[in-house]
């Protein structure tokens, strides 16, 4: 494997290891917003 092809495969790793927890922290932050929208149409 020559050097090119570590450093990609490492900042793709790097990329998948901070990129999940924030999509799941994003998911989880947006998840009550949704619930409160939700409630509001059914008050309507």
């Amino acid at each position: 494997m020559d050097t090119t092809s570590l450093v990609i495969w490492l900042m793709g790793v790097v990329l998948i290891g901070i990129g999940l927890p924030l999509f799941y922290v994003a998911r989880y932050l947006s998840a009550p917003e949704d619930k409160k929208k939700l409630k509001a149409r059914d008050l309507k």
